[in-house]
């Protein structure tokens, strides 16, 4: 794996404060890809909150990617938090256009604190037992997240 990931959040929406067009085309995603293989990155990270990100990468060529995408923030309208799980899983998998994936984080790691952690943390590791994912985690966005 390379120490480097092609981020893929402005393929799906506009993204980054310096972003004063629109997201990538089809052909620039293409493009990104292509430059990516050619600079042995091999990573793409992505996310069901980039928008159409997830569907534009999956009619791509992923072959020789690794995909890391992430779960949204948990919902206080959830009530079945496995069937969430997997329900978000399985609808990446589709957009992605893959049977499996290297690996699922949590968008939003203070998830895991909550009362439901354990539920969360039980119902990502079944994929990870059947190997639909390879690795299992959590984005972190500050050193107190570590915590």
């Amino acid at each position: 794996m390379s120490k480097l990931a092609l981020g893929s959040a402005q393929f799906g929406m506009q993204y980054g404060i310096t972003n004063t067009s629109t997201r990538f085309t089809d052909d620039e995603i293409k493009e990104a890809l292509r430059v990516a293989k050619l600079k042995n990155i091999d990573t793409i990270d992505t996310a069901i909150a980039y928008g159409e990100s997830e569907a534009r990468l999956g009619k791509q060529d992923l072959r020789g990617f690794k995909i890391i995408t992430k779960i949204p923030k948990l919902s206080k309208n959830v009530i079945d938090i496995e069937k969430w799980i997997t329900e978000e899983i399985e609808s990446s998998l589709l957009r992605l256009n893959k049977n499996k994936i290297h690996a699922i984080l949590l968008h939003h790691p203070s998830d895991l604190k909550k009362s439901e952690g354990k539920i969360i943390y039980e119902s990502l590791k079944k994929f990870k037992d059947q190997n639909i994912i390879s690795k299992l985690g959590v984005s972190i966005y500050s050193p107190n997240e570590l915590d």
